[in-house]
C-alpha cells in the first residue's frame, strides 16, 4: 500500500493480516490512555524531534483521533524521507464506530 490515507476497514485487515507495519499513534498520552489499539505513541507535537526513531524500512500507518492530526505526521514524514507512510482516515474514533464498537470514544 502506497495511498497517503487508509480507510478503518483496511488498518482491520492489516492487524489482521500476516503483514508487518509499524502503527504510529500521535494523540496525546491522555487520549492514549482512554482507548488505543496498540501502536506506539509519538504525540504529534513530539513528531519533529522524535521520528529518527521510526523505522524507514518499514510501512508506517498513522493513527489519530479523526483523521487531521495523522494526516499532518504523514507529510511531515514523507517529506523526511519515509516512503511508505499512510494516515488513518476517521482515526481511531471511526474505526470504534465501524469496526470495534467495544472500543471506548471521546
Amino acid at each position: 500500500m502506497n495511498k497517503i490515507e487508509i480507510t478503518v476497514q483496511e488498518l482491520k485487515e492489516l492487524i489482521d493480516g500476516k503483514d508487518e507495519f509499524c502503527l504510529l499513534d500521535v494523540r496525546r498520552e491522555e487520549e492514549f490512555s482512554i482507548v488505543n489499539i496498540g501502536g506506539e505513541l509519538i504525540p504529534d507535537y513530539d513528531i519533529s524531534t522524535q521520528y529518527s526513531k521510526l523505522p524507514k524500512d518499514a510501512y508506517i500507518v498513522v493513527l489519530c483521533h479523526h483523521g487531521v492530526r495523522s494526516l499532518n505526521v504523514t507529510h511531515f514524514l514523507l517529506s523526511k524521507g519515509f516512503e511508505r507512510v499512510s494516515s488513518v482516515a476517521g482515526g481511531i474514533d471511526k474505526y470504534a464506530k465501524e469496526i470495534d464498537n467495544t472500543l471506548a470514544t471521546y
